[in-house]
């Protein structure tokens, strides 16, 4: 249970640093994000570099592994505000850019409530990890680090790659809609020819 608690603090550190440090290069745009939720347009960037820092400091709790209860409760706020707002969005049937990590083409819906949901799972390991050990741990050997960092790395991409899954199927079958359309142009093009 060390262990994981240990990949799932690492986890949502990356998960939390990154979409902070992505928002804040552009934050125009996830200021963009918080005023079509709903925030005025002259309160939408302090809200916005609000949530920015918050994401920050919940990486930095959990990337240091101190604090464990207050950086589990912070977690538990951030995400359920993240659940909140796309089930608000889904409800209201809003299309409204997420730009979670950054400017993106994702909007807020289904995938940021799985998203949420998804990260609950990491933050239960680590506050439940607390229990087993009496201090923060830390790996001690570079053959323990190594393959730790690297199953939370893992984890991450194999999440993205899930999530992204019916994005995938989506944008396959629409390429082959598209060549089943080329072809058939090109066949009615031969025939027209032939005759």
């Amino acid at each position: 249970m060390i262990y994981l608690g240990f990949i799932s603090r690492i986890l949502f550190a990356v998960v939390f640093l990154t979409a902070s440090i992505t928002k804040c290069r552009d934050a125009a745009a996830f200021a963009k994000t918080i005023r079509r939720i709903g925030v005025t347009r002259g309160f939408a960037p302090t809200v916005a570099w609000l949530i920015i820092a918050y994401e920050a400091a919940v990486g930095i709790l959990f990337a240091s592994g101190i604090f464990s209860v207050i950086s589990t409760i912070a977690a538990l706020v951030l995400l359920i505000l993240f659940a909140v707002v796309s089930i608000r969005a889904l409800i209201l049937r809003q299309k409204i850019r997420c730009n979670c990590f950054g400017e993106s083409a994702s909007f807020l819906g289904k995938e940021t409530l799985l998203r949420a949901i998804l990260l609950l799972v990491p933050v239960g390991f680590y506050y439940l990890s607390t229990f087993f050990t009496s201090s923060l741990w830390w790996p001690t050997t570079l053959s323990t680090i190594v393959p730790l960092v690297s199953i939370a790395v893992a984890t991450i991409l194999l999440t993205e790659w899930l999530l992204m899954a019916r994005s995938l199927a989506v944008f396959a079958f629409e390429r082959r809609q598209d060549e089943e359309k080329v072809a058939h142009s090109r066949a009615q093009r031969l025939l027209q020819n032939a005759q």
